[in-house]
């Protein structure tokens, strides 16, 4: 079984172009997939888009066809609901506040392990991580507040 990151395609990877401009990838997007590669991580690219996927059933597809070992992947996203994906799928998770949150609904489910600006500080975090784990030490995960 493999190790895998899940990437959600809108605001992870391309930022948002109005009209008929051609889409830009995010900062550091290479340097956070080089980093990624390095670590051992396959790295998954999925969407939430309309009619193209169904949410967490797109990862444990992907999971089955590939072999990925979910308990030890990630998810990593600039919603809440990437967050509630990867986390019915059996990941841990990683929200980008690049600004693409807009209900900020927070629930148990919705919660992320951690949080980072961009997709090269969420590989930065991931790479810890897995240097930790390797050595018993993982780094801290978020306080959750009390749910209201």
């Amino acid at each position: 079984m493999i190790r895998a990151v899940f990437l959600d395609q809108g605001g992870t990877l391309e930022s948002e172009c109005l009209g008929a401009e051609p889409t830009r990838l995010m900062l550091d997007v290479f340097e956070g997939l080089r980093l990624l590669q390095r670590a051992g991580y396959a790295v998954v690219v999925v969407t939430h888009q309309s009619g193209v996927a169904k949410g967490c059933g797109l990862l444990i597809r992907a999971a089955s066809e590939l072999g990925i070992d979910m308990a030890q992947s990630w998810m990593v996203g600039a919603t809440l609901d990437d967050m509630e994906t990867g986390r019915w799928a059996g990941c841990r998770t990683v929200l980008l506040t690049n600004g693409h949150e807009n209900e900020w609904n927070l629930t148990e489910s919705r919660w992320p392990d951690y949080i980072a600006g961009t997709l090269l500080e969420a590989s930065q975090l991931i790479a810890l991580s897995n240097s930790r784990a390797a050595a018993k030490h993982p780094p801290d995960r978020l306080t959750r507040p009390p749910l209201l």
